[in-house]
């Protein structure tokens, strides 16, 4: 085969991976607000701030949790735009940040989990549910941990899927 022609297709291949990662990114972003519009982000638009409709104000740190989680999905995004338009250096710089989001993320969640016990008793939902969300919640951030230790070891191989 010419070399070219295997050339143009490692090209296309990898401008088809970029556009992947770059699409998926912004569907989970997408997800992300779907999913969280009428609890966070649309808050206000569907009446959810006022306790006389049967919902309480959301308290502080759930917020912090909103916004940090949000940060890591908006800065997922622009990381796997950066590598796409070739911005490694950008990319790379821009790493630091996503290690001091992804450590927030965790302390901030643990808090979260813990400050959801006393919330779900509130709520009438029973031990068994109580502690399949507790123990459902700390398993995802182990998982989460994980993930970022895997990026932490692969972070100097340039072309790592971790694959």
């Amino acid at each position: 085969m010419n070399p070219s022609i295997s050339d143009a297709r490692g090209v296309a291949a990898s401008q088809r991976r970029s556009l992947f990662f770059v699409g998926m990114s912004a569907l989970l972003i997408a997800l992300v607000f779907v999913g969280f519009a009428r609890t966070l982000f649309l808050r206000s638009s569907f009446g959810t701030l006022d306790p006389a409709l049967g919902t309480p104000q959301m308290p502080w740190h759930l917020y912090l949790h909103g916004g940090l989680l949000t940060t890591w999905f908006v800065l997922l995004l622009v990381q796997t735009t950066l590598v796409a338009s070739h911005r490694t250096d950008l990319h790379r710089g821009l790493g630091v940040l996503g290690g001091v989001v992804a450590v927030l993320v965790v302390v901030v969640g643990v808090w979260t989990v813990i400050a959801s016990i006393p919330r779900n008793v509130l709520a009438g939902i029973d031990e068994t549910g109580r502690r399949i969300n507790l123990f459902g919640n700390l398993a995802t951030l182990i998982v989460f941990i994980l993930c970022i230790g895997r990026a932490l070891v692969l972070r100097r191989q340039p072309d790592s899927t971790g694959v």
